[in-house]
């Protein structure tokens, strides 16, 4: 199982602790290979900006790659946005508001990889 995988985060006005939860879920999987992109619909008077861009940045180097949208573009082209900066062989979206239980990747990519995803 080598394959890359892309966790693309959208976030829109949600409280750092939401989203460090969602981030710190995919860095806890058990698959290896993964790549954390969190876009960024938030308007830049958003209280909590601040908060996640430090949370970000007390990760080690290169854990998540953090862009913010220039203005508000929705959930749908925050989305698209992610999926083109993309490098995973496999792609998959989480909610700001939502984990990933343990071994989630590991199982997905094994399935794929099972059924010639």
């Amino acid at each position: 199982m080598n394959e890359r995988v892309s966790v693309i985060i959208p976030t829109y006005k949600r409280p750092v602790e939401y989203l460090a939860r969602s981030i710190d879920s995919v860095r806890s999987q058990s698959y290896e290979n993964i790549e954390i992109i969190v876009i960024d619909d938030s308007p830049d008077s958003f209280e909590s900006r601040p908060d996640i861009k430090k949370y970000i940045e007390s990760l080690p180097a290169g854990t998540v790659r953090y862009l913010q949208n220039p203005t508000n573009i929705g959930g749908s082209l925050s989305r698209n946005r992610g999926m083109d900066q993309a490098t995973g062989d496999f792609i998959t979206f989480l909610d700001d508001d939502d984990e990933y239980l343990p071994g989630k990747v590991e199982r997905q990519v094994k399935y794929m990889q099972d059924h010639d995803a």
